[in-house]
């Protein structure tokens, strides 16, 4: 009897904490959805156009500027500092404005710096880290120091991508002074590499032959560029 009970206590237990995690993990699913489907309802609105080409193209191609709201003769206009410059040439009368900064123009400045954070982060990365992954997997010989390395990138390779970025922010743009900069973003994405590279590597290790290079050359670099383009989305 008692032990009945038990157990029927613990079936209780048992589906209660499972709905509760079900309906917890629901709820956070459609919170990311309406937060997604927001900003692609709203984004849509500032990207695409109804006449041809049917893309913004100004807003793809010009940088961010400040943005100037103010009533004229019983019409809100909102216009950008380029545009607001323009219209007090032609209009000398005085207008309260007030500027929202940022919230004009494009986005081409953030465009073009992401391409150049990844292009450059993916150099930092075959040239270093990938060289030290293969190092470590392949030369290095079986001492202690070396085994403490091999712990502590295995460690690494279950931090999260918020992690690497606040290590980045307090060694590259605060302790070196690099301030912040494409330089400070290349090696804190060239660091987030390493674990990774070195994991498959090792992997290849077991499938390949005995000679290195034949290890390193074809199997080794495809999955570390692989690695690399996954961590760079990631991020």
């Amino acid at each position: 009897m008692i032990a009945a009970s038990s157990n029927s206590r613990r079936s209780f237990v048992q589906t209660f904490m499972f709905w509760t995690f079900r309906l917890a993990t629901y709820f956070v699913l459609a919170c990311a959805t309406y937060i997604f489907l927001n900003i692609a309802i709203k984004g849509s609105r500032t990207v695409f156009t109804n006449h041809a080409p049917f893309i913004n193209v100004k807003f793809l191609t010009e940088p961010p500027q400040t943005l100037y709201v103010f009533d004229y003769q019983g019409k809100k206009m909102e216009l950008s500092d380029r545009e607001f410059r323009k219209w007090q040439e032609t209009h000398k009368e005085p207008v309260d404005a007030t500027s929202i900064a940022y919230s004009a123009g494009g986005i081409w400045p953030c465009i073009v710096g992401t391409a150049l954070l990844v292009f450059g982060s993916m150099i930092v990365a075959l040239v270093i880290g990938i060289s030290a992954a293969i190092y470590l997997s392949e030369y290095s010989r079986d001492t202690r120091f070396i085994r403490f390395i091999r712990i502590a990138i295995l460690n690494l390779a279950g931090v999260p991508s918020i992690v690497f970025g606040l290590f980045g922010f307090g060694l590259f743009v605060i302790f070196f002074g690099w301030n912040v900069s494409l330089l400070a973003g290349w090696f804190t994405l060239g660091l987030m590499i390493l674990p990774r590279a070195k994991n498959r590597c090792a992997q290849c290790r077991k499938v390949c032959a005995k000679v290195r290079w034949r290890l390193v050359r074809p199997v080794g670099k495809p999955s570390a560029r692989t690695s690399c383009l996954m961590r760079c989305r990631e991020s």
